[in-house]
């Protein structure tokens, strides 16, 4: 058997693997049970999740439009530059990005039209950003988006602009997990890393994007990992237990410290 990995991911992909007790690589030549952030196509395809549901979810214009259509709160679109100058700033994005390398901020329509970018949506000042880690239907994990370094971008927080995150607790931000929760069902999705922005002055919290292979640090793989066995184990796909204590693992690395991804 075999977990399935995407290049931009590899790390945590052969991480995940050698967890379970997995094989891993990028052209699957046997059963296919889980996917990290890769649509290839399989002989024998069970894997979580699906070829298609991360293929709709790394079409960044396609996913924000099935969450809109799924009544998921996300970011205004729109697919050519629009007239009124009220509605700018408007950031240009392309279908597939990886760590926001694609973002154009336009402050007019004339450098919308100049940007060479397939889609827009409306510039969202968020107070507060959050990475929330869903796993069949539960949140797993929480994070808050922090600066990493002086002079960290204000507009655009990503983290080749100086930022990074920060563990919250789980009895906080309650809308931003339901909202989570919901994104990844809506895109047919059984795990995901949801990156959603909550705006003081709109009082919402808004989706940007899901991760079908999110990077992890060594906590949240062990979070994964325990996942990951119990839902193999109910599906019968002959996955046998590792016999490892997750909790017991999670509880001695982090020591009750409050880790950063």
């Amino acid at each position: 058997m075999m977990l399935l990995y995407h290049r931009s991911t590899g790390k945590t992909g052969r991480a995940l693997a050698r967890l379970l007790n997995l094989r891993w690589g990028r052209s699957p030549s046997e059963k296919v049970v889980i996917r990290w952030g890769s649509s290839t196509p399989a002989v024998q395809d069970v894997a979580i999740n699906s070829a298609t549901s991360i293929e709709l979810a790394a079409n960044s214009l396609r996913s924000l439009q099935t969450l809109m259509g799924g009544g998921i709160s996300t970011l205004e679109l729109y697919l050519t530059p629009p007239d009124d100058p009220e509605l700018y700033p408007i950031l240009g994005r392309r279908w597939y990005h990886h760590a926001g390398l694609d973002i154009v901020w336009c402050n007019t329509q004339e450098e919308a039209r100049c940007a060479n970018r397939r889609y827009f949506t409306r510039y969202l000042k968020c107070d507060k950003e959050f990475r929330v880690h869903v796993f069949d239907k539960k949140v797993l994990r929480m994070f808050k988006k922090v600066p990493r370094v002086g002079g960290a971008s204000e507009t655009i927080k990503t983290s080749l602009r100086g930022w990074g995150y920060y563990r919250t607790a789980l009895d906080k931000h309650i809308g931003a997990q339901e909202l989570a929760v919901a994104a990844t069902s809506t895109l047919g999705l059984v795990f995901g890393g949801v990156d959603i922005g909550w705006s003081r002055d709109q009082d919402k919290y808004v989706v940007f994007e899901v991760n079908t292979g999110p990077a992890l640090n060594t906590v949240s793989q062990l979070y994964y990992a325990r996942e990951f066995e119990r839902y193999l184990l109910e599906l019968e796909v002959g996955y046998v237990s590792q016999g490892l204590h997750w909790t017991k693992e999670i509880e001695r690395i982090t020591g009750g410290s409050n880790d950063t991804e």
